[in-house]
């Protein structure tokens, strides 16, 4: 199973698919997402949820925000980790 922050996806060929299922459901449910929001400032993945204006001026992303980012290939940093990883370092002075 993958979770980062307020994505969640089963694993393919899970050894316990449904329960990871069961998991990624329960952790998209408008409540959780609302908790995840709150305490943690993350923007929420159920599209039912609606960010408070005070979390947005905070930085969290609300739907507008989202409608007006743009969204890497999910294949483009394990197919190029090496050159990322080298940019980085060097952006960050490594």
């Amino acid at each position: 199973m993958l979770i980062y922050a307020a994505d969640v996806a089963p694993v393919r060929s899970a050894p316990h698919a449904r329960r990871a299922q069961e998991f990624c459901n329960r952790i998209l449910r408008a409540g959780v997402q609302v908790q995840l929001m709150e305490k943690a400032l993350l923007g929420p993945t159920n599209a039912t949820v609606k960010v408070a204006k005070q979390l947005a001026e905070a930085g969290v992303p609300d739907a507008e925000l989202v409608k007006r980012s743009f969204f890497v290939a999910p294949n483009f940093f394990t197919e190029n980790r090496q050159a990322y990883t080298r940019e980085v370092d060097f952006t960050i002075g490594m």
